[in-house]
């Protein structure tokens, strides 16, 4: 078993709602990963994050950036873990 990233989607409350502290969002691909986060949300979907470097309105300094989310399927999620335990 990999140790998991654990990164926790920016916004999350935004995104998956709040659910009174008792849900993070957590990055559940390997730790030191390439390509976007994902995440299982409390309906059991598969999401992918990143941070969106096309907005127009970022900078690479800032800490308040834009983000991409996209529900993935399962079998999209398992092809990022297969490609995670080869690198």
């Amino acid at each position: 078993m990999h140790t998991l990233c654990k990164i926790i989607l920016p916004r999350q409350a935004e995104i998956v709602g709040d659910k009174d502290g008792t849900y993070f969002a957590e990055c559940i691909r390997k730790r030191c990963h390439s390509g976007p986060h994902v995440f299982i949300s409390p309906e059991g979907k598969y999401i992918s994050w990143e941070d969106d470097w096309n907005c127009g309105c970022c900078r690479p300094e800032e800490n308040d950036r834009c983000y991409t989310y996209v529900e993935i399927s399962e079998t999209d999620f398992l092809a990022l873990e297969k490609l995670d335990e080869q690198n």
